[in-house]
């Protein structure tokens, strides 16, 4: 998977399964870099929310995308998350930092030969 800058991504749009990984705050003690994965939501006010993926905050929701910022169906403009990332997303990180991942791909699982 290849990382590259969220404020890099100007003009692009995310979908479910993105990952984002940044410095976090106190909030995650002992964990040096946080991955977050885009998910789709079942909440009436949000169209996406934010998951940690990994270390000990693993399957805590830190963000959501409300309803009203949805401007092109199933995908998440990063203009849009670049210019909302401290309200609705993590307010207690630097947008810098933030780095964007996209879908991985699965193909088999560890103990199988491809």
């Amino acid at each position: 998977m290849k990382w590259q800058r969220l404020i890099d991504l100007k003009d692009e749009y995310l979908k479910v399964g993105t990952c984002l990984r940044f410095h976090p705050c106190d909030f995650f003690a002992g964990e040096r870099v946080v991955e977050i994965m885009m998910c789709p939501s079942s909440s009436d006010y949000a169209v996406f929310e934010f998951f940690v993926t990994a270390g000990y905050e693993s399957g805590t929701r830190i963000g959501f995308v409300p309803i009203a910022s949805m401007d092109k169906g199933d995908q998440l403009g990063t203009s849009w998350l670049i210019e909302n990332w401290y309200k609705y997303i993590y307010s207690e990180s630097n947008l810098h930092d933030v780095y964007v991942g996209r879908k991985r791909s699965i193909k088999k699982l560890p103990f199988e030969k491809v």
